[in-house]
């Protein structure tokens, strides 16, 4: 009798630890709508978005032959924009990311790309 309790409550114990598992897969894949405003002003320049946790990332590629100039904007909700500015060399990927404080529900993301100076 006692080696079979053992051999329920292992299974109850393995049932329980790939409920656990199968709920945290579930809550790492996120579905949130990521917003992406582009103002390119004619420049051969390819943006796409990325979610990572708390993490927002725009990746910008630099398709012309002169070094362009990209302000980007995450916005989250109620917090604060964060602005990130750089120069992105001609045939460049570069990587614009911003931490958030809250979760995110609606990420808008601003790109806004000039010929630089």
């Amino acid at each position: 009798m006692i080696k079979l309790y053992r051999k329920e409550s292992r299974g109850l114990c393995w049932a329980m630890l790939a409920a656990i598992a199968l709920q945290c897969i579930a809550f790492s894949v996120s579905a949130t709508p990521i917003y992406l405003n582009e103002t390119l002003n004619n420049l051969d320049v390819k943006v796409e978005t990325s979610l990572l946790g708390l993490k927002g990332m725009a990746f910008i590629e630099n398709d012309e032959s002169v070094p362009v100039l990209c302000d980007v904007v995450f916005k989250n909700g109620p917090e604060l924009p964060v602005k990130r500015r750089g120069t992105i060399n001609p045939g460049v990927k570069k990587v614009f990311e911003a931490n958030m404080n809250r979760s995110i529900i609606k990420l808008v993301i601003d790109v806004k790309c000039e010929k630089s100076k």
